[in-house]
């Protein structure tokens, strides 16, 4: 009996353990991206974000190119789920930048909580597959109510 409780705890333990490499993986791999689109921003390089998307490339660039500064773009991980070989991520973003409009420069805050989906591929190596969703978009003008 005794050996038989040691062994639950032992598989309970390991399974815990694994759990906590698999969601130190993913939330490393969410902020990967994150850094990807923050250099993005920095080079004004829509590309670099959106390489197979024209229509959602353009839109992003033509938001980039009215950019004049970035004060602000972090992400925090707010819930990573994994069951089994699937997981999903869900972070959120703040971005505050200073953005020429029509002439006039003005900062804009955003926020939005990302989507992301994980799959483990057949040598066990996390990968994010599927296109990252965009949940609770907010956008203010500071100088606006």
């Amino acid at each position: 009996m005794r050996s038989e409780l040691a062994l639950v705890l032992a598989l309970v333990t390991a399974c815990a353990s694994l759990d906590a490499r698999d969601r130190a993986v993913i939330e490393r791999l969410v902020l990967n991206e994150a850094k990807l689109h923050r250099t993005a921003w920095q080079r004004r390089d829509a590309s670099l974000m959106i390489p197979n998307d024209p229509a959602a490339r353009d839109a992003i660039q033509r938001r980039m190119n009215m950019t004049t500064s970035i004060q602000e773009m972090s992400v925090r991980v707010e819930k990573i789920e994994v069951n089994g070989s699937e997981a999903t991520a869900l972070s959120r973003q703040r971005f505050v930048r200073m953005m020429n409009v029509s002439g006039r420069v003005r900062q804009r805050i955003s926020s939005v909580l990302h989507r992301q989906h994980f799959r483990k591929d057949a040598n066990g190596v996390w990968k994010m597959y599927g296109e990252l969703e965009e949940l609770e978009p907010t956008a203010r003008w500071v100088d606006e109510p």
